[in-house]
């Protein structure tokens, strides 16, 4: 077993309060996602069909146009989506660490990007909402965000 990785665990065994701690963040954050991306109310609108979009953007871009023109609380809704779906993922990248013990840049964005992706497609596949292009990407950026901030804290400082 690597240096860093059993220093990882004997704080974990050190420390059983911060254990409990993390698992309550981890498991508020989880079911906070899985409430967000299922179940929500916005969710259940009926659709006539399965929706997904896949030009990145497109629809962004149209639906700022068609409010800019008008000064309207319903503006705020481009916004909404667009910094949620990226802040939304900004925690991933610590729970992917603090749980599985996974540091390396690529392996913590291929995790989020492929929960972001396992996302869209269950949306697809349960017609929930849309399946969307630009949520994968807004979601991906707010993991690489978490992944440079974990990667400026220094390894202890949690444990």
């Amino acid at each position: 077993m690597p240096v860093k990785e059993s220093r990882m665990k004997q704080g974990w065994l050190e420390r059983p309060f911060l254990k409990i701690v993390y698992a309550g963040i981890g498991i508020f954050y989880t079911a906070s996602l899985i409430y967000i991306f299922f179940f929500a109310r916005r969710r259940w609108r009926v659709f006539p069909k399965r929706n997904f979009n896949l030009v990145p953007f497109r629809d962004k871009f149209l639906y700022l146009q068609a409010t800019t023109l008008r000064v309207n609380p319903y503006n705020l809704e481009f916004y909404k989506d667009f910094v949620g779906n990226i802040l939304l993922f900004v925690p991933l990248p610590f729970l992917v660490y603090y749980f599985l013990g996974i540091r390396s840049f690529r392996k913590q964005l291929l995790i989020c990007a492929g929960t972001s992706l396992a996302i869209e497609i269950i949306q697809f596949i349960f017609n929930i909402g849309v399946a969307d292009i630009d949520d994968l990407i807004l979601n991906t950026t707010g993991a690489s965000i978490g992944i440079a901030l974990l990667s400026i804290i220094p390894e202890n400082k949690f444990l």
